[in-house]
């Protein structure tokens, strides 16, 4: 410990910068850190140099898992048909891995228009904290930790387009965070391009480069005979965006009978297409009319920061991961399947999403609706067990309507911004306005107000399409 002079007789004993790093800095909030940074330059470097490392050294001082649950409300119009609220609020939850539930924490709250945009329910993303929630042609990039609020410009492409579908992520090679696009273009607007019917485009947009920021085409298309998935958004994994194939639309894919999977190379801007993690002789075998029956849809998420792929086979779900064992891009020889997790289920219908694996226990926390369950790795038969539902939670709520469909995403601070220095648009400027509206309810002393029992009907698989 060092010992600084500073009036005559006295002295301050001065903490060495890197146990103030590593045991003060790492202790508190993202908001606090994003001021204290500006205190002196070894603290910047602490906190700014490497933000990626620090939250993660921040991260093993945690006791629990932490996931971000958006939560959508159904409200009435003039003509008592109901619509989705245009406020989604974001809940932290802090998860114990001992069980029992954590108290949903407010920290933003995204208002969609001026009041008339109605929000879709396409499945949120999270990259390092940051998430990724498109609404209609609409993309927006948060960071609830900072209520930073990012709405991505309008696309010529996509006005023209039959279908689209969005992903977030981190190219390793440059450190910077893209949006990607795919499009898959109408026959109207292939034929006014010159363009085969089918064809597709990918867009990539850099955020972090302030107003000079737009919408690019790469270089190499996506591959035609492999159309994606427009209903979901793609999931990230090392430096890398999957989407699912469709696979009723892509004959290639058909007759190969083991793709499953578009990759796209977010540092290289290139394309893969990745196989069925069990080869054709283990896929159901055809029945009495010589045609394989139709396997159930696979579910996609991200486990642990690896993409998961869950199968039906033989009354048990598989959760298979795909990794390149570290590295950011890796060959082809690098990205391997390796099979996880086996839980038995009573149907396509019964299949569980992977939320992510409790820190201290080889355990796993699962979502079905708003039931929220527990899985021990080698706990036989019965290691399912439900340990909480989503609409019996105390919600700080303020906001129009009823609690209705709850998603659940993992989620871990970031100090990394979005924006410039001011919002994009209206829409940005009013979504950043209920982030401030969203901490002054967090500071208020008020007791929060019990959100009312949501209605139990869910609808359908809306994480899985």
């Amino acid at each position: 410990m060092e010992t600084v002079a500073t009036e005559p007789g006295t002295c301050l004993r001065r903490l060495p910068d890197d146990l103030v790093a590593d045991e003060i800095l790492t202790r508190l909030p993202a908001r606090s850190l994003a001021r204290f940074a500006s205190v002196c330059g070894a603290w910047r470097a602490a906190i700014s140099g490497d933000p990626s490392s620090f939250l993660r050294r921040r991260r093993k001082k945690e006791h629990s898992s932490s996931f971000l649950l958006l939560l959508y409300a159904l409200v009435e119009d003039a003509e008592r048909r109901l619509a989705f609220s245009n406020h989604v609020p974001f809940y932290r939850l802090r998860w114990p891995d001992d069980g029992g539930d954590g108290a949903p924490q407010l920290v933003h709250v995204s208002v969609f228009g001026d009041g008339g945009e109605e929000p879709t329910l396409s499945l949120p993303r999270t990259c390092d904290g940051l998430v990724l929630l498109p609404n209609g042609d609409d993309v927006h990039v948060i960071n609830p930790a900072t209520g930073d609020v990012l709405t991505l410009p309008q696309s010529s492409r996509v006005a023209a387009a039959a279908d689209h579908s969005t992903g977030l992520g981190l190219a390793t090679r440059t450190n910077t965070y893209k949006d990607a696009r795919y499009i898959h273009l109408s026959t109207a607007a292939a034929a006014a391009a010159a363009e085969d019917d089918g064809a597709a485009v990918m867009e990539v947009f850099t955020i972090g480069h302030g107003d000079a920021a737009a919408w690019r085409e790469t270089t190499t298309p996506p591959p035609p005979s492999y159309p994606v998935c427009h209903v979901r958004t793609a999931t990230h994994s090392r430096g890398n965006l999957f989407w699912k194939l469709q696979l009723r639309r892509s004959p290639a894919a058909a007759a190969a009978g083991s793709f499953l999977l578009l990759r796209f190379n977010l540092a290289h801007e290139t394309f893969t297409v990745v196989h069925h993690p069990r080869p054709p002789s283990h896929l159901p075998s055809a029945d009495q009319n010589g045609e394989p029956p139709p396997p159930p849809p696979p579910l996609l998420s991200e486990l642990d920061g690896e993409l998961c792929l869950g199968l039906l086979v033989s009354g048990r779900q598989e959760l298979w991961q795909y990794s390149n064992n570290g590295g950011g891009g890796g060959g082809e020889d690098a990205w391997q399947w390796e099979q996880r997790f086996s839980i038995a289920v009573s149907g396509p219908d019964a299949m569980y999403l992977p939320l992510g694996v409790l820190r201290r226990h080889d355990r796993l926390l699962l979502q079905k609706g708003v039931h929220l369950y527990h899985h021990d790795s080698g706990g036989g038969e019965e290691s399912v067990r439900e340990v909480a539902r989503m609409d019996e939670f105390e919600f700080e709520w303020s906001f129009p309507g009823e609690p209705y469909a709850f998603m659940v995403i993992p989620y871990t601070e970031s100090l990394v911004r979005v924006t410039a220095a001011r919002p994009i648009n209206k829409t940005a400027a009013a979504t950043a306005m209920a982030g401030e509206t969203a901490a002054t309810m967090m500071a208020t002393p008020e007791r929060p107000k019990r959100a009312r029992r949501a209605n139990s009907r869910y609808i359908g698989d809306m994480w899985d399409v």
